[in-house]
């Protein structure tokens, strides 16, 4: 079944149709925004002491009236929530879609609201390599727009598929924001830009008492303004992992936008040390 909280955020949908417009980007130049440089942990344990962090910089390459810089994560999900695939099952989108009951009902709902709407598009699907061929299915911005940013954190708005070269499939699921369980596992977020610099904390951080709370920070994404050609932009997220959930790996995707259309996406996989 599909969450009743979740067909009811996407019912609003049928009647502000308006709020879903800015997330069309007009198509234009390439490489109008770099990633200058990314670190991802290799790996991040759960339930021990620790503080591992990740960071990005970005540069705009020319002027930038806007930038938009989004962080998710998807983790790896329990074989029992999804049908065993076998020897003879299709390995295309479709096919995995058709597999994954719940996901199938999600994605006919989300045709139906996108028919409704004139065809004003409810997600997106994307294709990328990561250990095989990676069926990206994401409807986090149309949740956002309707239900406000901090409801996509109660419920996974992306569902991931990898197909390996065994012609094994792995799913993975999850939302956007700077890392799971905001308010325990994320210790400390700063950015700073030519405009300002931001910093937020969880409760149980100390020393920091200049900084916002993490209740405070977007949710998993930056939207910054009136960038000149060569300015840059930096983020750091230290996490807590006395409070990190035990895990079967983890997917770091974080995608840039400008005005001028899409920009560099970067997937990093995380692992669980044991």
């Amino acid at each position: 079944m599909v969450d009743r909280r979740l067909v009811g955020f996407m019912a609003i949908i049928l009647v502000i149709t308006t709020i879903l417009s800015f997330l069309i980007f007009r198509v234009g130049e390439k490489d109008v925004a770099k990633i200058l440089a990314q670190r991802t942990p290799s790996d991040i344990p759960g339930g021990v002491p620790g503080s591992p962090s990740y960071s990005l910089d970005v540069m705009a390459v020319r002027d930038l009236p806007d930038l938009v810089i989004r962080f998710n994560f998807l983790v790896s999900l329990s074989v029992p929530l999804v049908r065993p695939w076998n020897e003879t099952a299709g390995r295309e989108f479709e096919d995995m879609i058709a597999n994954f009951p719940r996901l199938k009902e999600i994605r006919t709902f989300l045709d139906s609201m996108q028919t409704q709407l004139g065809g004003e598009p409810t997600y997106r699907i994307l294709q990328f390599e990561l250990g095989g061929t990676m069926y990206l299915f994401d409807f986090t911005d149309a949740i956002a727009a309707v239900a406000g940013e901090d409801t996509i954190t109660t419920v996974y708005t992306m569902y991931a598929f990898i197909v390996g070269s065994e012609g094994t499939v792995s799913v993975f699921g999850g939302y956007r924001d700077f890392f799971f369980s905001r308010d325990t596992v994320i210790s400390r977020i700063t950015y700073t830009s030519p405009k300002e610099s931001m910093c937020f904390r969880s409760k149980a951080a100390i020393g920091e008492e200049t900084c916002s709370t993490i209740d405070e920070a977007p949710v998993g994404i930056l939207h910054l303004h009136d960038l000149a050609a060569g300015q840059k932009m930096h983020m750091e997220v230290t996490l807590d992992t006395f409070y990190m959930f035990g895990h079967g790996g983890i997917i770091q995707m974080i995608s840039v936008e400008t005005g001028y259309g899409p920009g560099p996406i970067t997937l990093k996989w995380i692992g669980s040390r044991t």
